[in-house]
C-alpha cells in the first residue's frame, strides 16, 4: 500500500519550489523546498516515532547546522553533512530563524 504525499506551498514551473509543507504518513516537513519537493534551506522535519530535526538542508538531506531530537530525549546539536551527524558544535539557534 502506497502512502500519499501532500504538499502545500509555492510552485515554479509546476514544481514545488519555495516555502512549503510536505506530509507523508506520520512525518511532516515545513520549510524551504526546491527541485520538485526536495528539502533545501532551513526547515523542520518531524516523525514522532523516529526523530525530529530543525536546521539546514541540501538536496533532501540534513546539511549544515541543525538540531536532531529523538523520542528517548537524545539531542544532537551541531554539524550535519549528507544526512549524517558529523560533530557537536554549540551555536545560537536564532541563526536558523
Amino acid at each position: 500500500q502506497r502512502e500519499v504525499r501532500v504538499y502545500f506551498g509555492n510552485f515554479t514551473d509546476y514544481k514545488t519550489n519555495g516555502i512549503g509543507s510536505i506530509k507523508v504518513g506520520a512525518w511532516s516537513y515545513t520549510g524551504y523546498v526546491k527541485h520538485g519537493g526536495r528539502q533545501n534551506g532551513i526547515g523542520r522535519f518531524n516523525d514522532p516515532n523516529v526523530r525530529s530535526y530543525f536546521g539546514e538542508w541540501k538536496d533532501g538531506n540534513q546539511n549544515g547546522m541543525g538540531i536532531e531530537t529523538y523520542p528517548d530525549g537524545t539531542i544532537l546539536k551541531g554539524l550535519f553533512a549528507e544526512g549524517k551527524f558529523i560533530k557537536s558544535v554549540d551555536f545560537d539557534e536564532a541563526v536558523l530563524n
